[in-house]
């Protein structure tokens, strides 16, 4: 099985380019936003182990001490349904380097995020996490649904930043930190993301996809990108 990819981006950053980017390379299959559905099922997974940590955990009913606590569930079946559940998602063929890209992490809480992406790395322990963010907060809260709360979305986005840098900071080993300046000119970090990913890609490709209006997405115009 390949290794999967994760795009944990901002909204309005460039991630759909970036997302573009990756399916243009052959072998390479990061399937889009899913309302941050992994977020849910991480959660199931730290209740899982929770619970199979609590005292009572083989107890059953009959039992004086932390009966409240018994149950019968097989911690390793359980990890590893989900990881099937997961792969069922994502996972379309065997010779595929497979992942999907996220919007909606991050933007308050740094331990629920970095829980998250933490829980995700202990199932697939080869995971690689790319985080993207714009650097010109003040434009990007003008663009889409940011802009019906300026205020509000600077606080978020600000946040969200933030977690991304700590992140990327407490994990330099399977993390990799990119803007949507990066992005655009095409820079050193940019390049060189693909060689942390050991990926081989086609320039004239990525080209194509950075010069390609698409409905929101328009590079040349600060307001309209993703």
């Amino acid at each position: 099985m390949t290794n999967p990819i994760l795009l944990i981006c901002q909204g309005r950053s460039g991630s759909t380019t970036l997302l573009r980017i990756f399916n243009s390379i052959d072998n390479c299959n990061i399937c889009g936003e899913n309302w941050n559905m992994i977020e849910s099922l991480m959660e199931f997974y730290e209740r899982l182990k929770k619970t199979k940590a609590q005292p009572g955990f083989t107890n059953n009913y009959s039992d004086a001490e932390y009966p409240s606590w018994y149950n019968v569930f097989d911690i390793n079946n359980a990890v590893k349904g989900l990881k099937e559940l997961i792969l069922n998602l994502y996972y379309r063929d065997r010779n595929e380097i497979w992942g999907f890209k996220e919007i909606r992490i991050g933007l308050e809480d740094y331990g629920k995020f970095s829980t998250m992406l933490l829980n995700f790395k202990e199932l697939f322990e080869d995971v690689k996490i790319v985080l993207l963010y714009r650097n010109d907060i003040e434009n990007q809260i003008t663009s889409g649904w940011w802009s019906e709360d300026k205020a509000a979305s600077r606080i978020l986005l600000m946040n969200q930043r933030e977690n991304f840098i700590k992140f990327n900071r407490e994990n330099p080993d399977y993390t990799y930190l990119l803007t949507m300046d990066d992005i655009i000119s095409k820079n050193n970090n940019f390049m060189n993301m693909f060689r942390f990913l050991d990926l081989k890609f086609e320039i004239l490709k990525i080209d194509k996809i950075i010069g390609n209006k698409i409905d929101y997405l328009d590079f040349n115009t600060d307001q309209n990108s993703d």
